[in-house]
């Protein structure tokens, strides 16, 4: 990311913040995943941001991988004057198929948890319901279950899921419309609202 970039992005006046990608604070972590030097690519991209006035959120894709990273990805997020790290779970669809030994089992999940719980003072079990999380300092917003309502997952090839987790398909976009896709989603937001890969 060069300099232009970053002053055609500051123009954007609808531009609340840019959201980067990593994984792990520890480079040999994120570049496994992400490929070999993204961990000091993104480093310096986001230092160049935050420097020129953007605000930037880290991400990160929690799996087997890199679940032990929370504590040090918000402790990096603060050091790099990031606005916080939103954590989300890994779920093997698409290219991430190959990977689909990488899912967190729910011991891993709990122990994300018990981090977040740590560096935000919030019970393990206040956090239990939500799906994904953004920590920013020591507040924590969480993602409730979105099913039906708000969301779905449309996946390279047109194929629509009700959500990430839910590899179900409910239709083919364009060969089925919106319209009843639309109506599809409805029944999954009137059912009750697990998360079907950890089932709780």
């Amino acid at each position: 990311m060069d300099r232009d970039v970053i002053r055609g992005l500051k123009k954007l006046p609808e531009l609340d913040y840019i959201k980067v990608s990593l994984e792990s604070d520890n480079s040999n972590i994120n570049d496994k995943i992400r490929g070999v030097g993204h961990y000091k690519t993104a480093s310096e991209n986001i230092r160049e941001l935050i420097d020129t006035g953007l605000r930037v959120i880290l991400m990160a894709t929690l799996s087997k991988l890199n679940y032990q990273s929370v504590s040090g990805l918000c402790e990096l997020a603060e050091e790099l004057g990031a606005s916080g790290v939103i954590f989300e779970r890994f779920v093997p669809l698409g290219r991430g198929a190959e990977m689909s030994d990488c899912v967190l089992t729910p011991s891993h999940w709990q122990e994300v948890l018990a981090a977040i719980a740590v560096i935000t003072s919030v019970s393990v079990d206040d956090l239990r319901p939500y799906k994904a999380f953004w920590v920013d300092g020591d507040s924590v917003s969480g993602a409730p279950c979105c099913l039906g309502s708000s969301s779905m997952a449309l996946m390279p090839d047109g194929t629509v899921y009700p959500c990430r987790r839910v590899p179900v398909s409910i239709g083919k976009l364009p060969e089925d419309s919106m319209e009843h896709i639309l109506k599809i989603l409805k029944k999954y937001s009137s059912a009750p609202q697990q998360c079907f890969d950890f089932g709780v």
